[in-house]
């Protein structure tokens, strides 16, 4: 088995810590800036790690240099249904790049009635080929709800546009935790946003039609205030119970990980959610055995979950689970 992990340059040394945890048998080495081989191991089905951005599974290396020389290696793997298709080159300034060339070899790949290969929601079957040079590697996997390996975008690369009406910059990472992980707020749902003020995660609920109920010491912006779908509590976030089962539990509060970690148990153990997106934020290097245990613990408690440190994280991890 050969598998290739992407990865940002300066997430590599907390990757090696979380493969060493969750596969100690694993034999993994650096192929090139931002690229993790691993060999030897098969992976699990479903893929819990923090620090990687993309997964290419089981992949096929392969020789070619032109862009005739890669339809055709392309082609070869190409399923007989649907798919999605991404295309990478390692890049010069960026560690991946769409290129030109990309943009060409997908051109010449054929289409297949009814298949969308920039909508991963419309096909599971996801094909990637990795330029590198004069050579390559092509993989075939499938998308798993949930999570966020293998990745909706290339190479994992996305971009949140920049909204000036938001309250804070902090809205950024709902929206990117929901392209991550393949969900998303729907209308008529209801939400519990932790800690909300100043209001950028309850402000995208409420742009998503829910129904928002922000828990935090300091008010939210006056128009959230004034936002006839939100409900403020004034009060502590970790001591807050709804009062029946919510859709949606959110959670961007300032607390040592070991408190959102038993935050986060305690609304799962006593179903008090459906969802939950919730923020572990670290001071100083990350403490990845605390991921590992709490992985270890969704693993066993919730119907699918999955951890990842967001372009919009600083020093974070977004948690998703389904319970």
């Amino acid at each position: 088995m050969n598998h290739l992990l992407l990865h940002l340059a300066e997430d590599r040394e907390l990757l090696e810590q979380e493969l060493r945890l969750s596969f100690p048998a694993l034999n993994f080495r650096h192929l090139a800036p931002g690229i993790m081989q691993i060999t030897g191991s098969d992976l699990p089905e479903r893929l819990h790690l923090a620090y990687a951005r993309q997964l290419l599974r089981n992949v096929k290396a392969v020789t070619a240099s032109s862009v005739k020389e890669w339809i055709a290696c392309v082609r070869e793997s190409l399923p007989s249904g649907q798919f999605s298709l991404q295309i990478v080159e390692l890049g010069r300034k960026e560690p991946f790049v769409v290129s030109k060339k990309c943009d060409l070899i997908s051109a010449g790949i054929p289409r297949i009635k009814g298949s969308d290969r920039s909508n991963p929601e419309q096909s599971e079957t996801l094909i990637q080929a990795l330029i590198l040079g004069e050579h390559g590697y092509i993989s075939i996997d499938s998308f798993k709800a949930g999570l966020s390996l293998p990745a909706r975008s290339p190479a994992g690369m996305l971009t949140i546009k920049d909204d000036r009406d938001a309250p804070s910059r902090a809205f950024k990472k709902i929206l990117e935790a929901e392209l991550r992980f393949g969900v998303a707020i729907k209308k008529g749902e209801v939400v519990v946003d932790l800690g909300g003020s100043p209001g950028g995660w309850s402000y995208v609920a409420l742009q998503r039609g829910a129904k928002v109920t922000a828990i935090d010491r300091t008010p939210l912006r006056e128009d959230l205030m004034n936002n006839r779908s939100l409900n403020f509590v004034k009060g502590d976030a970790f001591s807050y119970r709804p009062n029946a089962t919510v859709d949606w539990l959110l959670c961007d509060v300032i607390a040592f990980p070991e408190r959102s970690v038993e935050l986060i148990k305690t609304w799962i153990a006593n179903r008090l959610c459906k969802n939950m997106i919730v923020t572990i934020k670290f001071k100083g290097t990350p403490t990845i055995s605390i991921l590992q245990d709490l992985k270890i613990y969704l693993e066993q408690t919730c119907r699918t979950f999955d951890l990842k440190h967001l372009d919009a994280n600083k020093n974070e991890v977004t948690v998703f689970a389904q319970i």
